[in-house]
Parts: structure tokens; sequence; C-alpha cells
């Protein structure tokens, strides 16, 4: 194979990876080529191998990693090249209206980098916290709030430990969460506040515990005004309900317990904030479903509403065990047995095949059929990794230990830890 030294420019200035093993190479033997890109096929990433090297994390076809000869942390593209080099202590991804871009650690100060290694931010704050669209940050000990640029909101008097969506500080004297408007208004004394969905949401969910068998959960809109509220009292009955977000702006969930107590109900509502209504079924299970759908389990069946309150109803065969369904996945598994059918979100069979396990992978489901081997399939029942190719209870693929599986645009990444310290990641 022709091996290339990846070197990046970092501050005008031609850098060698510290670890000095940190490469790209072009793929050349027969298997590897099934899964790359013809020459012609420009659009296509061609993959990577990364020897030295740890994998960390990995956000729309990006990935960190850590070299291992100095213990820091670096970036690459999915063609092998380094967009930041592995000189930074820490390292994380940030989603910034939609944007990736990448928070670092350098000789305790932190900075901001978007995917191409342009600089957002210098690296010279104490802190930095994201929301939706702007930074909270602290500079020689005094906070602001920074644009998605980097330019200066405002200054800001009080301290805060992080903000939430675009409209709402959280302070923490004493222990104790306090929420603030951007104004620095403060909006509630007291509260153990939810980590909501911001990034689609602009209310805050207050859980705030009052008294022995007794507690509240408020719904605020961004202006502070409550929207929502349910005050849960010891009474006769004994029972009231806890809240959480399932989807932006419209719906919650309403789960009955019993107060004073860590007992907990099969018993589910879904409330809709639009129509402000309690829904009159009792479901045995909710959960946000294929991103924007809420996925809501009963008798015999699901409920599948989506963000405009349609719901479409999928009545499943009688006997069944178990159903799995996840946050970003639009495969639902459903068990019979010691078998599993799979079905797409509109609730029909992809296949009419069982299944003897399944395990979610992005937008995919790795299966093991009835002769007991695994492949990875997608929502239409196109196998995108034949039968064979992946082993160990979806742990392996091509012998090489799967680190991670992710889809952007129309290619199927897969990141596998093929020898130890070193990296590969095919396109498919």
């Amino acid at each position: 194979m022709n091996n290339r030294i990846l070197t990046v420019l970092l501050a005008g200035a031609m850098i060698m990876q510290p670890c000095g093993i940190v490469r790209a190479e072009e793929v050349s033997d027969e298997t590897f080529n099934e899964n790359y890109a013809d020459e012609s096929d420009a659009q296509k990433p061609t993959g990577f191998d990364l020897e030295g090297c740890e994998f960390e994390s990995e956000k729309q076809g990006f990935y960190i990693y850590k070299a291992s000869s100095v213990d820091l942390y670096g970036m690459a593209d999915a063609n092998g090249n380094v967009v930041l080099p592995a000189v930074y202590d820490e390292m994380e991804f940030l989603d910034i209206q939609g944007d990736v871009v990448v928070k670092v650690l350098i000789e305790g100060k932190w900075g901001v980098y978007d995917t191409n290694g342009n600089q957002v931010l210098l690296p010279e704050y104490e802190m930095i916290e994201s929301g939706k669209s702007k930074y909270l940050v602290q500079k020689d000990g005094k906070q602001s709030l920074l644009d998605k640029d980097g330019n200066l909101i405002k200054e800001l008097t009080n301290e805060y430990v992080r903000i939430e969506g675009d409209d709402f500080l959280i302070a923490q004297p004493q222990m104790m969460n306090e929420l603030y408007d951007m104004n620095e208004n403060k909006i509630s004394e007291y509260g153990i506040f939810y980590e909501n969905n911001l990034d689609k949401s602009d209310k805050e969910l207050i859980y705030t515990l009052t008294g022995e068998n007794s507690d509240s959960y408020r719904v605020i809109d961004s202006n502070g005004n409550t929207v929502f509220q349910q005050e849960n009292n010891s009474g006769e009955s004994k029972e009231g309900y806890s809240v959480a977000f399932v989807s932006s702006d419209r719906y919650l969930t309403l789960q009955k317990w019993i107060l004073g107590s860590l007992e907990g109900k099969n018993e589910y509502y879904l409330y809709d904030m639009i129509e402000q209504k309690q829904s009159d079924i009792k479901y045995l299970y909710i959960r946000e479903f294929n991103n924007d759908k809420i996925c809501c389990e009963k008798e015999n069946g699901l409920d599948i509403y989506d963000e405009d309150g349609n719901v479409k109803s999928i009545e499943l065969e009688s006997g069944y065990s178990d159903i799995k369904w996840e946050l970003d996945n639009p495969i639902i598994a459903v068990k019979y047995g010691e078998t599993y059918r799979l079905y797409n979100s509109e609730g029909q069979r992809i296949t009419e095949d069982r299944y003897l396990s399944c395990d979610f992978r992005d937008k995919y489901v790795i299966i093991q059929n009835l002769n007991g081997e695994y492949g990875l399939m997608d929502e239409s029942g196109e196998m995108k990794v034949p039968f064979g190719q992946i082993a160990g209870d979806g742990e392996f693929y091509l012998e090489e230990e799967i680190e991670s599986i992710s889809s952007v645009g129309d290619y199927l990444y897969i990141l596998t830890d093929y020898f130890e310290g070193d990296i590969h990641l095919y396109i498919i």
C-alpha cells in the first residue's frame, strides 16, 4: 500500500502528528475495494486507516481520536485527512444551529473549531457551554454570551454553569439550581431542571420537591410564563404524575406514580401542549421514535404520533412479549416467542423473515438469521452488509471489532479497531 503521512497546517506552520504514526492509506486489496468508491465517484469518501490511534467519538462523518503515544486528541474526516492534529487535552463535538463544531481544551483553556479546521473561538476561555445558537463563555473570571460566529452579544453580571437552548441560563449557588432568562431575570428560586431537548424547544421543564409526598412540575416558555403545571399532593389517593418532554414543544408524558415511594406504574398518558389536553388512552410505555415521532405502546399495538398531531395506529399480532424501538431509528422490533419480526415506521412488515436477535445501529439494525449469521439491514429491507460479514453478536465486521456504525448521506460508515490501537473506516 502507498502510505502518506498526514500533516496539518496549524497557526501558519506545518506540524507533524505528535504520535508520528497517524496516516491514511490508499486501499488497494480486493476485500477493501468492494466497499470503496470507484475513482470516478469523486463524491464518495475513501475511508481511512489511522495507526496508533484510539476511537473516541463520531459525528456526521468526522472522528475524534486519541493518539496512543501522547494521549492527546485530534480529529480526522472520512477521507483520513487530519482536520485538527492530536495536540489537545480534551475534545468534544457540539451542534450549533445544525452545524457540527468541536470544542477543544489545550493548556487549560477552551476553544472551538469548525469541521474545516477553522477557528471559531480562540482557546482562551476557562469555560465554554453551547446553546442552540449561542455560547456561554468565561474569560478571566468574567462571563459573556457570544453568537455562533464568536461575536459578543452581551456581558453577564451573574455566574452561570450552563446555557439551555437559547433562552435560559442556569446558576448553581449552594448546589441548588436557579433558572434565569437571557436578561438575567430570575425565573425560579429553586428546582431540579430536566435536561430537555432545547435544540428543538424553547420551553423548560422544572421539577420542584416541595415537601414529603408532594412535588410539582411546571413548563415555562422563554418569557417565563407557565404553560403547563402538574401539582402532586399526597391527598387520599396517594397518587400523582411524573412529567417529561418527549418531543419539541408539543408533547409531554405523564406517568402515574405512588407518592412517597419509588414505585411507578406502567401507566402513561400523552399530554398535547397545543391542544392543552391529556389523552384518554392509557399507554404501557411512551418514548420518542425516529427523531420526530412519538411511539406509544398499548395493549396489542402501538400509536405513533407526528409533530402535527396525527396518529397512526398499528395493530400487532397477539402473543408478542416485547417491543423495541430507538429515538433515531425508523425500525420497530417485535418479539414473538424467541424470535423478532421487523416493522418500518409506517407499521408495515419489512420482511416476512424471523430473526434471533436485533441491535439498533444509527438508522439500521444488526440482525441474526435463523442460521445464526449476522448482517445489517435498512428500513426498506435491503441488506447493507450481507449475512456472514458481521459476527460475534454484532460486534465484528470482517473479523474486526466494530467501534461505530453511522450513516452520512447515502453512505454507511463502519469504523473498526482492526488492530490494537489502529482504527479503520469502511464506506459502503
